[in-house]
Parts: C-alpha cells; sequence; structure tokens
C-alpha cells in the first residue's frame, strides 16, 4: 500500500465509471473524479475549496446534503434511493450537458472517510442507474399494458357472455313456440298428407335445435360456462331412451339398430344423464347420417375402478360410408369435416363431435374412432361414473323355458339369444335367411313356450312358421306364444295384411324395435303369464277411469302462466289444456303481481308458471315480490316454476335464489312439464 503514489490513486479514480465526490467539514470540494466532470462539464482546477452547493445550487435544498451532515456530524451512512430523489444533482449524459432532457438518473451513497486526520471528509458515490430506470419503466409499462389487456379481455367475456346468453334466449323463444304448436297441432284431427307434412316440419324444427344447441354448447364450454350434473339415474334407461329417441329415423332408412347391454354390470349410477344423452344421441345421429343400409349397434359395458368409482364403455358402431384413417384424428376438431363435400351432401356444423369429446373429457374420459373408408366406423367413448348406494335389483330371472329367436339380422338375434339366457332360458337363434324347411321342421318338432320373430321377414316365411305351428301337434298354436318384433312406427303391419290378421291373435303379442332390456323382459313377464290378455284389458280399464278422474280433478286447480310472448302463451295454454289444466295468463311481472294480489280475496293461485325475461318487471323481480311483499301475504308459499329461455350456467341457480322452486328449460318438453306440475301441486 506504502507503494501507492497519489499519482496512482488519482488515476484509478478518474478511470471509475461511478462519479465520486469529496468534500470537507464545511462541505467544500476537495476531489471530484473526471467521471463528474464528463457528466457535469465542470473541472475540478476551477471548482476545488468552493462549498458544494455554489458548484450545484440544488444541492442546497436536497436530501443529499442532509445525508452529508449527518455523515460528517455521526458518521451515519446513507444511501438515497432513485425513486425519491432521482436527480439531485445536474449530471448529463456526455455530450448532452445541460440538456434536461438528458439528465441521468442517480443511485447515490453518502459515508464518512475514516481516516486518522482531525479533518473529517465525506465521500459521496454517483450511481449512473439511467438504464436500470429505464427498464424498470418498460416493465411497469408493460405490466399496465398486460392489466389492461387483461381488462379487456375479461370485459370481452363478459359480453361474449351475455350475448350468449341474450342468443340462447331470443332462439329458444321462437323454436318452444313452433315445436309446441307442432305438438298441439299432431293432436288434432288431420290428413294423411296434413300428418306427413306436420311430422316434416317437427323434424326440421328439432334439426334446427340440434345445431343450434351445438353452437350453444360449443361456446358454452369455450366460455367455461357448462356445469356437468352430478345425480342418481338408472345407466341402462338413459342409453335405452336415448336409442329410442333417435331409432325411428334409423327404420326410415331401413337400418337396423341393435342394443347389446349383456354386458352391462352396475346401472345405479350417479353422473349427467342429460350429457350422457347428448353424447350417445349426437352419435347415433352420425352413424344414421351416414349410413345408408345395414345397422348401427350400440354395445354399453361397465368395469369397476375402485369401490366408489366405475368406468362405462360405450362402442357405437355402423356399415356407414366410412372414415379415410389419415383423417381420422382430425373430427374432433371443431368446424371440421371429413371433406367440403360431406358438409354439403348431409350439412352439419362440424361442431358435434367436438362438443362429444369436450362433454367425455369434463366427465373424466374420452373418444376415440377406428374407420376405415367405405367400411363403417366405430367410435368408442368412456366416461367416470360414481356408483350409487341405493342398488336397483335385477330383473327376475326365468324358469329355463324353451325360446325360438327368428331374426334375418344374425348380430340382433345374436344379442337377444344372449340376453334371454342370461335371464335363464333355453334360447335357440335360427337365421330368418337359413333353408326355410329347416326352420320349419324346428318349430313342428320342438314344442317352444315363446317364438320371438321379427315382422320384417317375408310374407311367404312368415305365413307358412304360423302354418307350421298348427301343424305340430306337440305345440298347437293357441299354447306357443309369439312376439312379433315390429319398427317403431310400425309400418310392417301397415303394409302386410297378414301381420294385421295375426296380431289380433289372442296368442301373438308384439315388441317394438330397437329391442331394449326392460322392454323384453316386460313383454316376457306379460307373455308368460297364463291370464295376460287379461290383465292387459284390466290394466287399460283402470288408466283410462285414473285419468278421466286426474282430468277431472285437474279443471279444479287455479293456475298462474306468466309469459309475454304470445305465441308460447298459446303453447303452454295448450300443454295445460290438454292435461286437464285451466290457467289464467299475466303477461309480464307487474301484470302476476295483480292477478295474485286480486286472487286472494276469493280463491288463491296454486301454482305460478314463471317467464323470466319480461318487460317492465321479470320473473325474478315478480318472484322477490311474492315471497317478501306483505301484499301477497297467502301467496308467499306458492309453488313457483321457471319457464325460461335461459339457460346458461347460473341461470337455474338464479331462478332458486330468486325464490322459484323449479326450473324448466324451453323448448318445454311436455311430459316433464306435467310431472313437475303434478309434484309441485302434491306439496
Amino acid at each position: 500500500m506504502a507503494n501507492l503514489s497519489n499519482e496512482i490513486l488519482y488515476a484509478a479514480l478518474n478511470e471509475l465509471s461511478v462519479g465520486i465526490i469529496i468534500i470537507d467539514e464545511q462541505q467544500q470540494v476537495v476531489f471530484f473524479n473526471q467521471w463528474l466532470s464528463d457528466h457535469s462539464g465542470l473541472y475540478l482546477t476551477q471548482q476545488e475549496g468552493k462549498p458544494l452547493a455554489n458548484v450545484f445550487p440544488q444541492y442546497l435544498s436536497s436530501r443529499l446534503s442532509t445525508a452529508c451532515e449527518s455523515a460528517l456530524a455521526l458518521g451515519l451512512p446513507a444511501r438515497l434511493s432513485n425513486t425519491f430523489n432521482p436527480t439531485p444533482l445536474p449530471l448529463y449524459k456526455k455530450n448532452f450537458i445541460g440538456d434536461d432532457k438528458h439528465l441521468v438518473q442517480q443511485q447515490i451513497s453518502v459515508k464518512k472517510i475514516a481516516i486518522d486526520s482531525s479533518m473529517p471528509l465525506c465521500q459521496i458515490v454517483i450511481d449512473n442507474v439511467t438504464h436500470m430506470v429505464k427498464k424498470e419503466q418498460t416493465l411497469l409499462k408493460l405490466a399496465d399494458e398486460n392489466k389492461n389487456q387483461r381488462q379487456k379481455a375479461e370485459a370481452a367475456n363478459k359480453s361474449k357472455s351475455q350475448f350468449l346468453a341474450n342468443m340462447s334466449h331470443e332462439i329458444r323463444t321462437p323454436i318452444n313456440g313452433v315445436l309446441g304448436m307442432l305438438t298441439l297441432l299432431n293432436d288434432t284431427q288431420l290428413s294423411q298428407t296434413q300428418r306427413h307434412f306436420s311430422k316434416l316440419a317437427t323434424v326440421s324444427a328439432e334439426t334446427l335445435l340440434h345445431l343450434i344447441n351445438d353452437i350453444l354448447d360449443f361456446s358454452k364450454i369455450e366460455a367455461g360456462k357448462l356445469d356437468i350434473e352430478n345425480v342418481a339415474f338408472n345407466l341402462g334407461d338413459c342409453i335405452d331412451e336415448s336409442v329410442q329417441t333417435m331409432a325411428i329415423k334409423a327404420q326410415m332408412k331401413d337400418i337396423e339398430v341393435i342394443v347389446d347391454s349383456t354386458s352391462l354390470v352396475n346401472e345405479s349410477v350417479i353422473g349427467d344423464p342429460s350429457r350422457l344423452k347428448q353424447i350417445t344421441s349426437n352419435l347415433l345421429s352420425n352413424a344414421i347420417k351416414f349410413t345408408d343400409k345395414g345397422e348401427i349397434c350400440i354395445k354399453i359395458k361397465t368395469t369397476e375402478i375402485d369401490a366408489k368409482h366405475l368406468k362405462l364403455l360405450v362402442n357405437v358402431s355402423d356399415t356407414g360410408i366410412g372414415i379415410p384413417q389419415q383423417k381420422c384424428s382430425a373430427l374432433f376438431d371443431a368446424f371440421t369435416q371429413v371433406d367440403a363435400s360431406t358438409t354439403r351432401e348431409y350439412g352439419g356444423t362440424g361442431l358435434g363431435l367436438t362438443i362429444v369429446r369436450q362433454l367425455c373429457q369434463l366427465m373424466g374420459g374420452d373418444i376415440d374412432v377406428k374407420s376405415q373408408l367405405g367400411q363403417g366406423s366405430q367410435f368408442i367413448f368412456h366416461i367416470v361414473l360414481e356408483k350409487d348406494k341405493h342398488i336397483t335389483p335385477p330383473l327376475k330371472t326365468f324358469n329355463e323355458k324353451p325360446v325360438l329367436v327368428v331374426d334375418p339380422n344374425i348380430n340382433n338375434g345374436e344379442m337377444v339369444r344372449r340376453q334371454l339366457q342370461l335371464w335363464g332360458l333355453d334360447a335357440e337363434l335360427c337365421n330368418a335367411k337359413a333353408t326355410k324347411k329347416s326352420l320349419f321342421n324346428k318349430i313342428e318338432n320342438n314344442h317352444f313356450s315363446v317364438i320371438l320373430v321379427d315382422a320384417h321377414i317375408d310374407s311367404f316365411l312368415l305365413e307358412n312358421l304360423f302354418t307350421s305351428l298348427v301343424k305340430a301337434n306337440k305345440s298347437p298354436l293357441d299354447k306357443t306364444q309369439v312376439i312379433l318384433l315390429t319398427t317403431m312406427d310400425n309400418d310392417d303391419a301397415k303394409k302386410n295384411t297378414l301381420l294385421t290378421s295375426l296380431s289380433t291373435k289372442k296368442n301373438v303379442h308384439t315388441l317394438t324395435k330397437p329391442i331394449v332390456t326392460k322392454s323384453l323382459h316386460r313383454e316376457l313377464t306379460v307373455t308368460f303369464s297364463s291370464e295376460n290378455r287379461q290383465a292387459e284389458l284390466t290394466h287399460a280399464v283402470k288408466r283410462f277411469e285414473s285419468q278421466t278422474l286426474v282430468e277431472n280433478e285437474n279443471e279444479h286447480v287455479k293456475i298462474l302462466l306468466v309469459e309475454d310472448n304470445r305465441i308460447n302463451q298459446e303453447v303452454a295454454l295448450g300443454l295445460l289444456r290438454k292435461m286437464g289444466y285451466r290457467a289464467d295468463v299475466a303477461k309480464n311481472g307487474i301484470h302476476a303481481l295483480e292477478l295474485l294480489e286480486k286472487s286472494q280475496l276469493s280463491k288463491p293461485y296454486q301454482l305460478v308458471l314463471m317467464d323470466c325475461q319480461m318487460p317492465e318487471m321479470d320473473g325474478y323481480q315478480a318472484t322477490v315480490a311474492i315471497r317478501s311483499d306483505d301484499k301477497y301475504q297467502l301467496s308467499k308459499q306458492i309453488s313457483i316454476i321457471a319457464m325460461t329461455a335461459n339457460t346458461m350456467k347460473g341461470d337455474q341457480e338464479k331462478c332458486l335464489a330468486a325464490g322459484m322452486n323449479d326450473y324448466l328449460a324451453k323448448p318445454i318438453n311436455p311430459s316433464l312439464l306435467a310431472e313437475k306440475i303434478a309434484f309441485w301441486l302434491a306439496q
């Protein structure tokens, strides 16, 4: 250290990339280095010995002056933050001396110099932090921009959700009118041509609703507005209902629909039955659309995951046009179809399979496809369901009675045979396309308790089949029961006089295809009963008497319908009349409150069917008023069912939060409406 001369120390200080100022006890300049000269335009030789406040007038009133005083008097070091005092001294970028646009951002440290001297000194170290400040400012600006963009995105999502809710309401309102009026029209006296036109209109309206639901569901999923329910339901019934709803379209194209639930072990589950139906219906709709001949087979299987959960596996296969293997992977992308010609020929939005995959994933599963062009397709999906603690008892088994299945479709016949065997029956399958002589011999030489025969076989074979039964001494016609398997519209019977005559015989029963488990079991139970015809007749008479009694009782029920749309008023009133009810109509919430108040003076209403979105006063406001205002004291506990086109996430909860008891989405399902009315009237 002793070898370091003053020249070396000065040279070292002048080479530093920070500013150095040294002042004495009177705060006069003792030294400043070259960096300070470069950024101030001042020279040490001219400023040495001058008070720092004379060199830099800003120094006197700055925090730097206070810090230097504390350091000199008390020995306290200080660090001055750039945030509060960014430019305490007028220092500039090189070559821009005096230009305030180029002031240097400064971070300053102050410290007493510890030397053995009677004259204390103070060192001021100045860091140029301009680049750091700019970087921080840039980051802050980016953060602000991100915040603004996020706020804009949130506002856009809110607007999108509001638009989606409005579109859902505005579209469903007229469709409810169309479908409702068609339902009422079909119950009137129509000619065959008129009924045909009405049926086509209904199919078109339902197709439109299906397309709209696809678009709305896709938007709901994208916006995170779609919820999955968890309710107890019967798995077999859920799939069967989906299939039966779609089957008539397949039968119109002469396509066989087969439901194989022989591997279904657990039927009592907890999940979302409506979304499961949506998945199944969508896949069936595609299969029907792209299949011109052959069959569609739905295989259902459950496997146990753990003590509380099970996996449902559903395979929907068809004999349709198929899909090129290289295009299978893109099928589940939004707005995608195999090619443009597919869209032109078959229609559709290209959203159906996208929604199916997203629904499967929301329920803990997924979907896959296997297909080859010209060889049909297989769509296999799985979802996770909870086991229901309340297990549905299995269908009862039968004694080992001999049963013959005669079916031209070997796959359908084999499925029926396996199901019958699971119920303990000695079932045998005979292909209707096999040698006719062997079939007739089998019938004549065996005593079958029941013969299930497809009504679709040709008239010659059907007639000779019954002739063989008559000839057989061991199995006379009046002892062997026959179940004719017919299509849903029963066109076979209408076109075939033989079927018409056979269906009147006391030992001949009919069962509608596609064959579902419970329907088959129920028909076999009736068939094996020795008093089945009388029991059916007695049941029919009782049902008619019960229905008449209920309809007469319904006339005295007082219902208030709150609906602003004139067409939907007519639809609701028509549906209520069919159920035997009468109703008064209020055009908005204000009108509803007036009618409720007046009714308290005579006979109060027993039920309110409340639309939600109406002018002047909506259904939510009206319900809150009914529940809270003492003017409606006698109506406070009245049951209120929302009948609304608002079907977005949270809409049902909003209805219940307002004080409504239940919720029905438009278009209104007549049977569901009847069920809910009956339930709440009973309360």
